[in-house]
C-alpha cells in the first residue's frame, strides 16, 4: 500500500511539474480550453471577465491598471488569483507574454452542487449482495424512464447514459435526479452515489399528465421499467388512470410500472368504504390501485415500515403495497430501489434468453422472493415483504419459475418438485 501511494503521489507531481513547465514555453496553454474556443471564434468583442493565476514572486504591475479593475479572490504561499477584465487583444499582448502568468480562465464560470445520495444504503435490501454475487448484471442495454420532472443531465453519476426523448419535462429538479441516481447512478461523485442498477440507460417523461405514455413511445425508446415516486394526495377508488396504467402493462408486456405508495401514512381516505380509517387505505393516487403495477411501501434501515409510508388495503381490498424496501426518507426512495432492481432482473434474464422478460414474471419473482418482515404472512402494511434482490436475481438464475396462461374455463397443472428438509 505505501509503495502504491508513494507512485501515486509521484505520478501527481509528474502531471504538476510537466504542466507547469510546458505553461513557460507555450503561451496556448495558458489559456482556458472555454477561454480560448471563445476568443478563437470572436464570441466576445468586448472585455472578459477573467480569472488569471500568478506567480506571487512575478505579479507583473501592469495588471493593476485601471481598466482591468483587478480584485485579488485568493492567495496562497506561491501563487495567488486575480480578477480582471480585459479584451481578447489585452489576453495576447499585455497578458500571455509575462512570465509570472501560470493561467488564465474565464471568470463567470458557475459553479453548481453535485448531488450526492449520502443515506443510500444498499445493504438492507440486499443489494449490495447483487453487485458481488452478480458483477456482469448492471443493467446495460435496458432502458429505464423517471416520469417527474427532468433529472440534471448532465451529473456526473449519470452524464452518457441519458436518453433524451420527446416526453421530458422542461423543468429540471433535484428530486428527478435523486431518484435517477438511486435507480442507475453510476457513484462518479460520491461511493454511495452508486445506484441499483448502475449501468442502465435513464429517460425522462413528465407527469403533468397523470396516465402512461403512449404505447409507442414505450416501444420506441425500448424503455421496460417506469418509476412513479409521486403521488396526488389520498384517493381510495380505481380511477381512469389505473385503468390505464393496467391497459399499458397489457398492451406492453416487458414493460413493469413501479409506484412510490406515498408519504401519507397517518392520514385516511375522505371517501370508500375505508373512509375515516386513520393509517390505512391512504396510498397517494388512485393510479396506483392499478392491478399489474408493483406499489411499493417504505422502511427504514431495519425493515420496519415507516410511520409516513402511505398503506393499503386497494380500494376493493387487493393486497397494496405489494412491497415495501428502504427509503428512509419516503417512499420514492424505496419505488427507486424497486425500479432498479427489476431493471437487473431483465438484464439478468435477457443475457440467458437473448429477450426482455414478461413483466408478469419480474412482479412475481420480486414478491415471492421478498423477505417476511413485520406481522407475519402478509398484511396490508408490509405487502407481501421486503424487497430482497439478491433472493430474487438467485430465483431467476436458478429457473425457479414457470410461465404460462389460461382463458376462461380452463385449467393447467405444473409439478413443483420439494428438497427434502425444506421447511416452509
Amino acid at each position: 500500500m505505501d509503495t502504491y501511494i508513494a507512485r501515486f503521489l509521484i505520478g501527481l507531481l509528474s502531471v504538476f511539474i510537466t504542466h507547469c513547465s510546458v505553461a513557460q514555453t507555450n503561451e496556448n496553454t495558458k489559456l482556458s480550453p472555454g477561454l480560448s474556443d471563445e476568443i478563437k471564434n470572436a464570441k466576445n468583442a468586448g472585455r472578459f471577465l477573467l480569472e488569471i493565476t500568478v506567480k506571487n514572486d512575478k505579479v507583473p504591475i501592469e495588471i493593476w491598471k485601471p481598466a482591468y479593475q483587478t480584485q485579488k479572490i485568493f492567495e496562497s504561499p506561491i501563487f495567488s488569483v486575480y480578477r480582471i477584465f480585459a479584451t481578447a487583444e489585452e489576453i495576447h499582448s499585455a497578458l500571455l507574454p509575462f512570465p509570472g502568468i501560470i493561467f488564465i480562465e474565464k471568470g463567470n464560470r458557475t459553479p453548481k452542487e453535485e448531488i450526492q445520495v449520502g443515506n443510500l444504503d444498499l445493504s438492507v435490501n440486499k443489494i449490495n449482495l447483487v453487485h458481488r454475487n452478480f458483477p456482469s448484471v448492471n443493467g446495460d442495454g435496458i432502458i429505464v424512464s423517471v416520469k417527474e420532472n427532468k433529472p440534471d443531465t448532465t451529473d456526473i453519476d449519470l452524464k452518457g447514459r441519458f436518453l433524451s426523448t420527446s416526453l421530458s419535462s422542461n423543468t429540471v429538479n433535484s428530486h428527478a435526479t435523486i431518484m435517477s441516481t438511486m435507480i442507475a447512478g453510476g457513484a462518479n461523485s460520491w461511493h454511495l452515489g452508486k445506484g441499483v442498477a448502475w449501468g442502465s440507460t435513464i429517460s425522462s417523461s413528465s407527469f403533468a399528465v397523470l396516465l402512461p405514455d403512449p404505447n409507442s413511445a414505450y416501444q420506441q425508446y425500448n424503455i421496460s421499467v417506469q418509476n412513479h415516486s409521486y403521488g396526488v394526495g389520498v384517493e381510495s377508488y380505481y380511477g381512469a388512470d389505473a385503468v390505464a396504467y393496467d391497459a399499458s402493462a397489457v398492451s406492453n408486456g416487458s414493460l413493469l410500472h413501479i409506484f412510490s405508495s406515498g408519504n401519507s401514512g397517518a392520514s385516511s381516505a375522505s371517501t370508500g368504504i375505508y373512509a375515516g380509517l386513520n393509517g390505512f387505505a391512504n396510498l397517494t393516487g388512485s393510479f396506483k390501485m392499478a392491478k399489474n403495477i408493483l406499489t411499493v411501501g417504505a422502511t427504514d434501515s431495519f425493515s420496519i415500515v415507516a410511520a409516513l409510508s402511505s398503506k393499503g388495503p386497494a380500494h376493493d381490498g387487493r393486497v397494496k403495497p405489494e412491497l415495501v424496501a428502504f427509503g428512509e426518507d419516503g417512499s420514492s426512495g424505496a419505488a427507486a430501489l424497486v425500479s432498479g432492481t427489476s431493471l437487473l432482473l431483465q438484464h439478468l434474464y435477457k443475457q440467458v434468453n437473448g429477450v426482455l422478460p414478461a413483466n408478469s414474471l419480474i412482479r412475481s419473482i420480486l414478491i415471492n422472493s421478498a423477505d417476511d418482515v413485520g406481522n407475519a404472512e402478509v398484511d396490508y402494511k408490509n405487502g407481501f415483504g421486503s424487497l430482497n434482490a439478491n433472493n430474487a436475481l438467485k430465483t431467476l438464475q436458478a429457473s425457479r419459475f414457470f410461465v404460462g396462461s389460461i382463458s376462461n374455463s380452463v385449467s393447467q397443472s405444473f409439478t413443483i418438485t420439494v428438497p427434502g428438509g425444506i421447511k416452509n
